[in-house]
């Protein structure tokens, strides 16, 4: 009786330095589960500042508003407090997705907290471990493979896996606040084909894919724009003679004034002068989200109000505008060259 072959199935390729990355993580969890264990205890972790944002749920619509719960406020109990220790352990320890976490949300809760010297000490090493796998993980310049590799990971958030721990040191003036961040991006028609097909693994000399005769119906040299709507976002203003300290090296640079994202709560150190906090509000309708820049709005007032290719969200210019053609790799390179020395 004839014997039936069954080819082997092809192993699945793994990205560069995939052992390394899960070494990696499997230390970064266990130094994180020591530090949780620290911060759980009020002779190392004081909270300062905390507002508590509720959590998209796996099954939920992306909501447009978020409903702040601050601490400290006018009434609280004891469950209160708690609350709030363990929504800041989470913020800065968690890794994983917790089960009614939705894939694309991450757990967030702005703030400032005071800790202690061995706390400080083991966050800058958490922070250097978590810039590391992004280090590594940016090694492979392919987005397939890089999500591919995530997915090994089961139950792991890669958001909540790399972003650091700010430490700061004499802050005088935090101000917390949203911003609607959406993604915005200038192409010459020609470059942005090119950089569809990139995208989409689509061949040079396939003009199947229906945003290929979109285009080229436009002239090759005119300027469009990719703008994606943001997802609302929690910033911070510092002001003061401040230090900031750097992440990773611990090296101290003295600033006047600073705006970084603010998901995770701030920490100094225990017996430092505590700063002016203007809290985080609600973001609801009524309480428009800033801008990230003036510039920034400008360009996108100059943009026809449909899109000119919905799916991709590729728009149009206004005629009659003045619009810079985008900046060229070289270009780029110039002004990072010129800004270093």
């Amino acid at each position: 009786m004839p014997t039936t072959s069954h080819a082997s199935p092809r192993p699945k390729k793994l990205m560069a330095g995939q052992g390394d990355l899960t070494a990696k993580l499997t230390d970064l969890r266990l130094a994180l589960q020591a530090l949780r264990e620290l911060l759980g205890s009020t002779d190392h972790m004081r909270i300062s500042h905390a507002f508590l944002i509720p959590l998209r749920g796996r099954d939920g619509d992306q909501p447009t508003e978020f409903p702040v719960l601050p601490f400290p406020r006018a009434e609280m109990t004891q469950d209160d407090e708690a609350q709030a220790r363990q929504s800041v352990i989470e913020a800065l320890t968690f890794i994983d997705f917790k089960d009614d976490q939705h894939p694309k949300a991450t757990l967030r809760t702005p703030g400032l907290c005071e800790v202690s010297d061995q706390v400080l000490d083991a966050i800058q090493s958490t922070n250097k471990m978590r810039q590391e796998i992004s280090d590594l993980v940016a090694q492979d310049r392919n987005p397939d493979e890089r999500t591919r590799f995530w997915r090994t990971q089961r139950g792991v958030c890669p958001l909540q896996v790399i972003r650091q721990t700010l430490v700061l040191d004499d802050p005088e003036h935090i101000r917390f606040y949203w911003v609607e961040d959406g993604s915005f991006k200038k192409y010459t028609v020609e470059g942005l084909i090119e950089e569809l097909r990139r995208r989409f693994n689509v061949e040079p000399a396939d003009d199947s894919p229906f945003w290929v005769a979109a285009l080229r119906g436009l002239d090759k040299d005119e300027v469009v724009a990719v703008k994606r709507s943001g997802f609302p976002q929690v910033r911070a203003r510092i002001k003061g003679q401040f230090t900031k300290i750097d992440r990773v090296s611990g090296e101290s640079t003295p600033l006047n004034s600073l705006i970084t994202g603010a998901s995770v709560p701030f920490v100094m150190r225990m017996g430092s002068t505590a700063p002016v906090v203007i809290p985080l509000s609600s973001n609801t309708e009524s309480s428009k989200a800033e801008k990230i820049s003036k510039k920034g709005g400008e360009q996108r007032q100059k943009l026809q109000d449909d899109p000119f290719i919905p799916t991709l969200k590729v728009y149009r210019y206004k005629p009659g505008k003045d619009v810079k053609p985008p900046l060229t790799t070289s270009h780029r390179n110039t002004i990072r060259t010129s800004r270093e020395k």
